[in-house]
């Protein structure tokens, strides 16, 4: 064998070797990626549906987020899917944590995910800081995006004030928009509502600009309230502008804390 075809049997045995070594490293890293996909899986729907919209497991992911939030990262271990992680509060204090367990003390009291958890799904990629955990759907996110700022704030100063309110009174002027919008539900029972903000006097008062009106004191107080929703409109749509009743659709009952969450951040 000459010297040129010794030295090219070395060349090509070496990049054998080589190519031999970056397959095997290959093959390492589909199956670091492999066990990744799978613990990950398990960490976004093992909770059940939403799971990770809920208020408590948003803040944590939020936490997770900021850097006055969340220790300093030792060191992350992607072939065991673990990470050593400073305690927030004690640098001292180093956590283990997997995308299953945490050593801190929340994930020990409530054996759920923890801020620990989503820190350690964000360095191996599972989740990114624009992951959406709103809880609603686009359409319905659409429709709160066009709503302007001062229904924004309305909308929000309503769920504040009557989250467990079936009905109450508001400005026709300020919640028209959201009664448009669908957000809101008037209450034309024009009976209950005059029956309820209204005594038999008033209602009398009120007809008595009326020449055309045939009640009289002897009339009971429906009877005189079913004159004015037959013959009267204007007056009919007078007072109940001064009681305007309202409810939230199921839109917001059926989403209150994902909306009311979202309409935070459009402010």
């Amino acid at each position: 064998m000459s010297i040129r075809n010794f030295f090219i049997n070395i060349s090509d045995t070496l990049k054998k070797l080589v190519a031999e070594g970056e397959e095997i490293q290959r093959q390492k890293e589909i199956k670091i990626q492999e066990n990744i996909s799978s613990a990950s899986e398990h960490f976004l729907t093992g909770y059940g549906e939403k799971f990770h919209c809920s208020n408590e497991q948003y803040i944590r992911f939020q936490r997770s987020l900021s850097p006055e939030n969340i220790g300093k990262v030792v060191s992350v271990n992607k072939r065991k899917i673990t990470m050593r992680i400073c305690s927030s509060r004690n640098s001292n204090n180093i956590y283990t944590t997997s995308l299953l367990n945490c050593d801190c003390e929340d994930f020990k009291r409530r054996n759920l995910p923890c801020k620990h958890m989503y820190k350690l799904a964000y360095e191996l990629g599972v989740i990114d800081e624009n992951w959406d955990l709103s809880g609603l759907s686009s359409e319905l996110k659409d429709l709160l995006d066009s709503l302007s700022p001062t229904a924004i704030r309305t909308l929000i100063h309503l769920m504040d004030n009557y989250r467990n309110t079936y009905k109450f009174q508001v400005s026709k002027r300020t919640a028209s928009p959201l009664v448009k919008s669908g957000f809101l539900i008037e209450d034309t029972s024009y009976e209950l509502l005059l029956d309820k903000n209204y005594n038999k006097n008033e209602l009398l008062a009120f007809l008595s600009s009326s020449t055309s009106c045939t009640v009289s004191t002897k009339d009971k107080k429906p009877q005189i309230i079913r004159y004015i929703i037959d013959n009267e409109p204007k007056l009919l749509k007078a007072l109940c502008d001064k009681c305007y009743t309202v409810s939230f659709s199921d839109i917001v009952n059926d989403n209150f804390d994902y909306i009311y969450r979202y309409c935070q951040t459009l402010q």
